[in-house]
């Protein structure tokens, strides 16, 4: 099978992403905005909408300046792959999904001049936010689930509460959090 025959996803941006075989011209920071904008973190399971988008706002101010454009970009893949829920994406039989997203995110790491894997202050910072997470948009929760509770031990949530965006806002902060840290500032949408 050619690329070209290959399966492809329509963008919102009208792009054929091709998820089993992505190449850099294929990404598009626009798409990724919109997506995650729409993307309801923990699959939905909160006290109202937050977006992955606007996870990943978040994470990349609390990362080191030279991780904060990863720190932004580190659900990315997921604009493509679709979130899956920790559990299910680290059970048996989801090998698979989870080399497809690990390969749509290191396309998206050449695309944008990432390291290529995730630095260690990034995911401090994603685990940082969400223990705040936890506290500000679950009922009830008190820990991470058996996938995440020891690696999460004895981190400490933000003092300031989430008080989730809309998607307009979102994919807003998103484009411009991006334009802040890349100096891009043409967009197809204003």
């Amino acid at each position: 099978m050619t690329r070209e025959e290959y399966p492809y996803m329509h963008t919102f941006w009208h792009h054929k992403f091709r998820v089993g075989w992505p190449l850099e011209e294929d990404v598009c920071i626009e798409d990724i905005a919109h997506s995650l904008s729409l993307l309801c973190r923990f699959t939905g399971h909160v006290k109202q909408f937050y977006s992955v988008g606007e996870h990943s706002v978040r994470v990349s101010y609390l990362c080191p300046a030279e991780h904060q454009l990863w720190g932004l970009l580190h659900d990315a893949g997921e604009s493509y792959a679709g979130d899956v829920n920790r559990p299910l994406k680290y059970s048996p039989g989801m090998e698979a999904y989870r080399a497809y997203e690990k390969n749509v995110q290191q396309v998206i790491s050449l695309r944008y001049n990432l390291l290529m894997e995730e630095p260690k202050e990034v995911k401090a910072a994603d685990d940082r936010l969400l223990v705040t997470e936890q506290r500000d948009l679950m009922w009830g929760v008190t820990s991470a689930g058996n996938v995440q509770k020891e690696r999460l031990h004895g981190i400490l949530p933000l003092s300031e509460p989430i008080v989730p965006w809309t998607p307009e806002q979102t994919e807003r902060t998103f484009l411009m959090r991006f334009s802040e840290l890349t100096g891009i500032k043409e967009f197809y949408k204003t």
